[in-house]
C-alpha cells in the first residue's frame, strides 16, 4: 500500500493550484502447479481526493482486477487466457458531473508449432466499455462501446535465408447509446487487414524485404428501423487500401 499527499501551488497561475491526497493498494498472486501450467491474479485499488482546484474537486476512485493463465497442452500447442475488469468512479463536489467508466476485457488464444520451421497463433478478444454519467441531466451521452477482434499469424522459415510471415486481423467496433432517443447515433465500424512480409538474403552482404498490406474499412449507422426489433447496419463509407513496399539492405 501507499499513501501520498501532493500540493501544487502557483503564484501567478492560481487556477492550476491543487492538493491531491491519495492512497493505493496493490496485491498479486502467482501459481504454477507444473512447468506447463501457470496462472496469476492481481488487484489494484486507488483513492485520490482532489482539493483547492478551480473545478472538479472531489474523489477519483479506481478498481482494477486482472486474471491470466497459460497451459502447454503439448510440446506444440500452447493455450493462454487473460481477463480484466476495471471501474473508474469520479465523485465531485458538484454531483452533476459524477460519472463512472466500467471496462471489461478478455483475450483467448493459442499458439501451435506445426514444425520447427512453421508456427501459427490465433487470438480472439472482446473489450467492452460503458461510460455512465450518473446525473439524469447529463446521461444523454451514456453509451457502451464494444470491440471484437480476431488475430491470426503465420510464420514460415521456408529456407535458412527465406522467411515468410502473414498476419490477419478482423475488427468490429460497436457504439450503442443507452437512451432509445439516441438510436440513430449508434454506429458500427469494421476492419479487415492482411499484412504479408517476405524476407530473403540474396547474398551474404545483402537482403531483400517485400511487404504487402491490404486494408478494408467500412463504417455506418447501426440502428433499429422504425417499428423494427433487430438493428440493421447501413454502410456510410468504405475504404480499400493496398500498399506494396520493397527494401534492400546492404
Amino acid at each position: 500500500g501507499k499513501f501520498d499527499r501532493t500540493l501544487s501551488k502557483y503564484s501567478l497561475r492560481k487556477n492550476r493550484t491543487s492538493l491531491v491526497t491519495g492512497k493505493s493498494l496493490k496485491t498479486s498472486a502467482f501459481y504454477a502447479p507444473s512447468p506447463r501450467t501457470r496462472t496469476g491474479a492481481s488487484l489494484d485499488l486507488v483513492h485520490n481526493k482532489n482539493e483547492r482546484q478551480v473545478s472538479q474537486n472531489g474523489l477519483n476512485l479506481a478498481r482494477y482486477v486482472q486474471v491470466n493463465a497459460a497451459h502447454g497442452a503439448s510440446r506444440r500447442l500452447m493455450l493462454d487466457a487473460l481477463g480484466t475488469v476495471s471501474l473508474f468512479s469520479f465523485r465531485y463536489q458538484d454531483p452533476v458531473s459524477d460519472r463512472d467508466n466500467l471496462t471489461t476485457y478478455f483475450n483467448l488464444g493459442s499458439g501451435y508449432a506445426v514444425s520447427a520451421r512453421c508456427s501459427t497463433q490465433v487470438h480472439f478478444s472482446r473489450n467492452r466499455s460503458h461510460a455512465i454519467a450518473i446525473n439524469p441531466s447529463q446521461s444523454g451521452n451514456n453509451n457502451v462501446q464494444t470491440t471484437y477482434k480476431m488475430y491470426a499469424g503465420l510464420l514460415l522459415q521456408a529456407s535458412p535465408s527465406l522467411k515468410i510471415s502473414q498476419n490477419y486481423v478482423l475488427n468490429a467496433v460497436y457504439q450503442i447509446y443507452d437512451g432509445a432517443s439516441a438510436e440513430r447515433r449508434n454506429v458500427l465500424s469494421r476492419i479487415r487487414r492482411i499484412d504479408t512480409m517476405v524476407q530473403d538474403a540474396l547474398f551474404p552482404f545483402a537482403s531483400l524485404r517485400l511487404v504487402h498490406n491490404f486494408l478494408f474499412r467500412d463504417s455506418g449507422v447501426y440502428s433499429r428501423p422504425q417499428g423494427g426489433q433487430d438493428r440493421e447496419y447501413t454502410v456510410a463509407s468504405e475504404i480499400y487500401q493496398q500498399n506494396l513496399g520493397l527494401a534492400v539492405f546492404i
